[in-house]
């Protein structure tokens, strides 16, 4: 694991603020360059399209980019929520194991990072309980 951010993260922030605010060709140029790097050469180089097509994009590469288990997807998809009506919102995570089902809506307790005890305890004037639970 890095700490801080890798090259392709910063390559992918700005390809999503390229995308977010309409320099929709400069978005591609990043997401270009990064694949040029991951795929074969003779991978095809992505064009520009409608502003939701470069944002959606740059989303897919962010997801193979960033690893799963990082705090990272999880922090996207917490703001993910915000984006109504994209392809790319997702109101809920469901998962399947074996015959139960498991689903949490992302914008609920469930989808909360607590503040570490240890932090807590430094900081009593915050007010905070500290988690006493078992895991």
């Amino acid at each position: 694991m890095t700490s801080g951010f890798t090259y392709p993260e910063v390559l992918l922030m700005r390809a999503e603020g390229y995308a977010r605010t309409g320099k929709l060709a400069e978005a591609i140029a990043d997401l270009n360059l990064l694949r040029r790097y991951r795929f074969k050469p003779e991978a095809p180089q992505l064009t520009v399209g409608t502003q939701d097509e470069v944002i959606a994009e740059v989303l897919k590469e962010r997801r193979r980019e960033l690893p799963a288990s990082g705090i990272k997807r999880f922090l996207d998809l917490k703001r993910f929520v915000l984006d109504a009506g994209k392809s790319w919102q997702k109101t809920k995570v469901v998962h399947k194991l074996g015959a139960e089902t498991y689903e949490a809506v992302i914008d609920s307790d469930a989808f909360i990072l607590n503040i570490a005890n240890t932090i807590l305890q430094y900081n009593p004037h915050w007010n905070v309980p500290l988690d006493n639970r078992t895991f």
